[in-house]
């Protein structure tokens, strides 16, 4: 049901990064602009046209509630926050270390609309 929601054309309308130190929120920061002119188009065959983009060859698909990309070099998955028929979140956790006896964590999301 979740693969049905995906196909078809998506813009990413923001990317925000949020920080936490031991499991605490501490900031987010949020990039809009740069990717404003990006598509992705899901196909049913399971590839991924990204407009704007050398157009590698690349893949999803669903599994456990999580969409995972795959390109030729490697293979992100992303937990699916939100999937609505005009919105999606996907999030993932771009870092993760200790300093100083303190444990970060840094965690990306993208927000999708349809087109």
């Amino acid at each position: 049901q979740y693969r049905q929601n995906v196909l078809g054309e998506w813009k990413i309308s923001k990317i925000s990064t949020t920080m936490y130190v031991n499991g605490v929120e501490t900031h987010t920061e949020e990039e809009g602009d740069y990717f404003n002119d990006l598509s992705f188009e899901f196909k049913s065959n399971g590839t991924l046209n990204v407009s704007g983009v050398e157009s590698e060859s690349m893949t999803w698909k669903i599994e456990n509630g999580k969409m995972i990309f795959k390109n030729p070099q490697e293979e992100f998955a992303f937990d699916i926050l939100e999937l609505k028929k005009s919105s999606m979140i996907l999030s993932i956790v771009d870092e993760e270390y200790e300093e100083g006896g303190n444990k970060y964590k840094i965690i990306g999301k993208m927000y999708f609309t349809r087109n």
